[in-house]
């Protein structure tokens, strides 16, 4: 039991702390000496005003454990001599009833402190644990994880943990913004200690990332937290697509369709292509709402927007651009022949009755087409040149569809 609580406080003591304890060792000596020879009281009372000094230092530099053990170690040595020697043992007896006294004391605090921070050791690390954000804690050189809490682990759903692995094959190459580790230990040497990465696609759930380096004892580390922004992204998101869309139909509406259709200029005269662009509008719709409501119209302009998104092209577009008016782009064509056949397409979603409150409803449309390049290289232009052919097309008797032609002027379409 002596030897092996001499081990222990052989490993745990400090460089630093190596001269007091020789110094305690030798004090305890000196007073087991004079009590065997008799030596003067006064002397032996110094030597115990000191163990008691030592006492409290003792206390700080090894553990529980050691410190208790080499405590009760000296006290029945000391009890057995003062007990086998003709001494004033009341004396003796006295000041080592105080020594006992300020250890037990000492060692009572010094229980009552370990539990303290036992308590709050286990708090931090449940605190840790139940944190919202996935945090992980890696070694500066490697980039290896040595911690991580619950919701990291749950994030990267590996079988073994992600203790061990390294940040670049969890993290850096399954982001977006990809970032070598080499990349990663630049940043982190610049003063600029952290590095935030927004709206990254981490296993099929967006997330916020940041890293930071810090220091605990001179030994650097790197903290990385990931938060899940999944519910403000899908919320973000469905603000945009409202602001795009049709709340009606659900198709895209006027705005999104002028963007695209602006995307789609740019993209055809790059490429050297042409761009159809239709307008669509329902011919007597306004009978349709006079005799059978509101509620009927709008339940026809959402069965015409479900066929027209059967018949479009995965490549072309649909919208709603207002009222009984809709818009269809069509991109990336070679020859006339095919714009044709998209709009003959959609002439033959209106053959087929409209089921509006158990009526059956014939609507026909009349379509006007601009193309680009050839009728404007703009969206201004391409658009009045669309609206002009559709009212062409009205003109011509409905249920028809006109490409435009310049010879179509303002006082015709009047």
């Amino acid at each position: 039991m002596i030897f092996k609580i001499c081990r222990e406080a052989l490993k745990e003591y400090k460089l630093e702390n190596l001269s007091f304890i020789v110094l305690y060792i030798i004090t305890i000596s000196f007073f087991i000496g004079n009590i065997i020879y008799n030596f003067p009281v006064y002397s032996s009372l110094l030597y115990l005003m000191i163990i008691i000094i030592g006492t409290m230092f003792i206390n700080n530099i090894f553990s529980l454990g050691v410190y208790i053990g080499l405590n009760s170690f000296f006290t029945c040595i000391c009890i057995f001599l003062i007990k086998n020697t003709y001494i004033d043992k009341f004396k003796y007896l006295l000041c080592f009833g105080i020594v006992i006294s300020i250890i037990f004391l000492k060692s009572y605090k010094r229980i009552k402190l370990e539990k303290e921070a036992i308590r709050r050791k286990i708090f931090e690390k449940t605190k840790f644990n139940e944190l919202l954000d996935a945090i992980l804690i890696l070694k500066y050189n490697g980039l290896v994880v040595i911690e991580c809490n619950k919701k990291a682990n749950r994030l990267f759903n590996k079988k073994n943990g992600i203790t061990g692995r390294n940040i670049e094959e969890l993290l850096l190459s399954n982001i977006s913004d990809k970032i070598d580790q080499s990349t990663l230990k630049e940043y982190l040497k610049k003063e600029n200690k952290e590095i935030n990465i927004f709206n990254q696609k981490l296993n099929n759930i967006w997330v916020d990332i940041t890293i930071k380096k810090f220091y605990v004892l001179e030994e650097c580390y790197v903290l990385v937290r990931i938060l899940d922004v999944s519910p403000h992204k899908k919320y973000e998101e469905k603000i945009e697509y409202l602001a795009y869309h049709d709340p009606l139909t659900d198709l895209p509406n006027r705005r999104y369709g002028n963007k695209q259709l602006r995307l789609g200029i740019e993209k055809a005269l790059k490429n050297e292509t042409m761009l159809g662009a239709m307008f669509i509008d329902l011919d007597n719709f306004k009978f349709v709402n006079d005799n059978w409501g509101h509620e009927a119209g709008d339940d026809l302009l959402k069965q015409v927007a479900i066929r027209l998104k059967g018949v479009v092209r995965k490549d072309d577009l649909a919208a709603r651009i207002g009222g009984d008016e809709f818009m269809v782009i069509i991109n990336d064509i070679h020859q006339i022949d095919e714009i044709s056949h998209v709009a003959n397409r959609i002439m033959n979603i209106f053959k087929k009755p409209f089921k509006i409150k158990e009526r059956e409803i014939y609507i026909t449309s009349s379509i006007g087409i601009a193309l680009v390049p050839e009728h404007g290289m703009n969206i201004e232009t391409l658009l009045k040149n669309a609206d002009k052919a559709m009212y062409v097309a009205k003109e011509s008797g409905r249920n028809t569809y006109r490409i435009f032609d310049y010879t179509y002027n303002d006082e015709f379409i009047k």
